[in-house]
């Protein structure tokens, strides 16, 4: 526990250059996940908690990303699909330079592996149903191309039919580039952000199923601040 506990100050010490950065950009975030939870709960991390989890829409999400590459300190790195090529998710991270935290999916793959953060951007989600799960299932098929393609660790598994499935997509990924995949998955994620009528959004971006990332839009669209490890951070307004 003493360990988790030194690895979750220092993630605190990246939240708070995110925060500092956010603030002087006009960038709203929204702590999320086990990170939101912890604070309402217990006011900082979730006792066995090891990550930490930020939110944006997208619009506050490329602001972010824009700016972080030129303001964050020196001892920090942020870690996405540009900044990388073989970082296969599609969301970013921002790590600490000369430490070693790895994750059990990527620990072969030659990408920086230091203490971490994860950093989520939102989309809208689109009211066809029909729509969704046609996006849904192309998100999965480049997201899975993608990652088998940077060598990531997921068909842990004694499944005979996602054995063959990976042997076939290791030949397919062969013929495909992943600056195109990142590309058509970046396309898929953001294809219906100007639909007017959505009231909701959702993280495309982690390894839970879309249903269960879904929020909406009238609850982040006021923040505020929540005592977290005994500083400050932004939450939705909503949050109880």
């Amino acid at each position: 526990m003493e360990q988790l506990r030194k690895v979750q100050l220092l993630q605190l010490e990246i939240l708070k250059e995110v925060d500092r950065i956010c603030k002087k950009n006009n960038i709203n975030y929204f702590l999320t996940g086990g990170t939101l939870l912890g604070a309402i709960r217990h006011k900082g991390f979730i006792p066995w908690d090891d990550d930490l989890d930020i939110g944006m829409t997208r619009e506050n999400y490329d602001k972010f990303i824009e700016v972080a590459q030129n303001e964050l300190l020196d001892k920090y790195f942020l870690q996405n699909g540009d900044t990388e090529k073989n970082f296969a998710l599609m969301f970013s991270k921002i790590r600490i330079n000369d430490t070693i935290y790895q994750e059990k999916n990527s620990k072969d793959v030659k990408i920086h592996q230091g203490i971490f953060i994860d950093i989520f951007p939102y989309d809208n989600k689109i009211t066809d149903i029909d729509k969704l799960h046609k996006q849904n299932k192309r998100i999965s098929f480049y997201r899975l191309m993608l990652l088998t393609k940077a060598k990531y660790d997921i068909y842990r598994t004694d499944n005979k039919i996602k054995k063959i499935c990976y042997e076939i997509f290791k030949i397919m990924v062969k013929f495909i580039s992943a600056k195109s995949l990142k590309n058509k998955l970046q396309k898929e994620a953001t294809r219906y952000n100007n639909e007017k009528d959505s009231t909701e959004i959702l993280n495309w971006s982690t390894s839970y199923t879309y249903d269960k990332e879904i929020m909406k839009k009238e609850w982040i669209q006021d923040y505020r601040y929540e005592e977290f490890e005994g500083e400050k951070f932004m939450v939705p307004l909503q949050a109880e």
